[in-house]
Parts: C-alpha cells; structure tokens; sequence
C-alpha cells in the first residue's frame, strides 16, 4: 500500500478533475470556506498554512480570501491541473507527490489541514503514522482536518438523518435500493453495538474511509494531543477533528 492512500484510490482521484461535493455547488464551497476559517485559531487564519489534499481548489478558491495559505499538496496531477487553472497567481505553491508523510517531514507550517482527503484515505495504519509525525513534528503545533466522515451517521443517511430527501433517486432499480439499505442498515447495527472497529472502509474508492470520533480521541489521547471535535454545518455525516500539541496556548 501506498504511504498517501490505498491503489484503488489513487487509480480513480489520479484522473479526476473535480473534488464532486454536493454537485460542485460554488455556494456550497464557499460557505465551507467560511464554516472552516471560524474554526481556525485567530492565529491560525494568519499562519500559511499547508492544505493536504487540495483537490482541484474549489474550496481555496473561497478559502484563499479568508486564510492565509502557503502551500497545497496533491498526489492528483489532474487535480492540481484543474486547481492551477481555478486559482490563478494566487500565490499558493501546488504541490504534486506521493507520499503525503515524507512530504510532511521537511513542511515548514505550523499549521496543517485537510478536507475530506488525507482523514478519508488513508488507512488506519496510516493514519496513525502521520499522527505521530505530527506529534513529533518541531514546527507542526496544530492539525484540522476538515470533513471526517462518521461510518455510523454515513450508514444511517437514508434513513432520515438526509439533508436531502431525495438522496438515493440516483440508485438503479429497487433491488440494488434494497441491497444498499441492507448493507447500511447491517453496518449501523454492527457499529451502533461496538462490534466494528472504529475506523472502517465506506465501500467505495471515491469514498475512502470513515472513523467514528472515539477513533480520534483514543489517537489523541495515546499521544497526549489536544483534541476538539466539531459537527459540520452541511453534510450530515461529517464532523471536524482539531488537534494541538499539548504546550500551545489559545492566544
């Protein structure tokens, strides 16, 4: 497996050219954009930051104008391609490699985040190896990763926790339906008991992986990381996840 996401993974982002959020709604990225600069330290928003995943820049297209950003980093060429063209000279240095942690290693920010990439494909093993490049890191003092994926509340989405009603008129005919629903229905169980890990595959490569929040906060714990959790404003199953070293004080 690869130190960025698994092949099956980068095989299908390595081609695409949109980061496909609610329809590539401009309203939608850009009222992400102000959703996640009110959760970032006053500091922070000041810091230049590294974004890890960036997409095809949708989102720092708006978030560009509200948070200072120094660098972003991809392992999609096609991606970057489709954000070198949205952002323009906007100053933000793109970055294309394959490994997200050796990439990390020499970064030079304080402040780190990601939405919906680095929290969502990296395996479980990864994730705890950037974690603890990130506690050790001299420059790194704190992590947001925006838009973690809930399995359990993912599971549950067609079952009345939707935004939108209308969720699932994009699935074939009613025996594929009824598949899904069993197989969400069978996963919410499993993991409403305990019986899961709390960190599991989605079930799609365009998906990744989805962690329950004790996920995060036994990682933390165990590295002795500050830790604040925070639903999101407009996907029902997402949450975001800010950790901090230990000797940073709120200014």
């Amino acid at each position: 497996m690869s130190a960025t996401a698994d092949d099956a993974c980068i095989a299908f982002w390595a081609t695409q050219t949109s980061s496909m959020h609610r329809g590539d709604d401009p309203q939608i990225y850009q009222k992400k954009a102000i959703e996640f600069a009110a959760v970032l330290r006053p500091e922070d928003r000041e810091a230049g930051l590294v974004d890890l995943g960036c997409g095809a820049g949708e989102l720092l297209q708006h978030f560009q104008h509200l948070v200072r950003i120094s660098t972003a980093f991809d392992v999609s060429e096609s991606m970057l391609a489709a954000a070198r063209s949205r952002l323009g000279d906007s100053g933000i240095e793109l970055i294309h490699g394959s490994d997200v942690i050796a990439f990390l290693g020499t970064a030079p920010s304080s402040v780190w985040t990601t939405t919906g990439a680095v929290n969502q494909f990296l395996a479980p093993n990864l994730q705890r190896r950037l974690l603890d490049l990130f506690a050790a890191h001299p420059r790194a003092m704190r992590y947001y990763m925006f838009d973690c994926v809930d399995p359990l509340r993912y599971a549950l989405m067609a079952h009345g926790i939707s935004y939108r009603p209308t969720h699932l008129g994009r699935v074939g005919n009613l025996a594929t339906r009824a598949k899904r629903t069993l197989r969400r229905l069978r996963l919410a169980g499993r993991l409403a008991v305990g019986g899961q890990r709390d960190s599991q595959h989605l079930g799609s490569t365009a998906m990744g992986w989805g962690q329950l929040p004790r996920f995060w906060i036994r990682e933390a714990m165990s590295r002795r990381l500050g830790i604040e959790i925070v639903s999101s404003k407009y996907y029902e199953y997402r949450y975001h996840v800010v950790l901090e070293k230990p000797d940073v004080e709120h200014r």
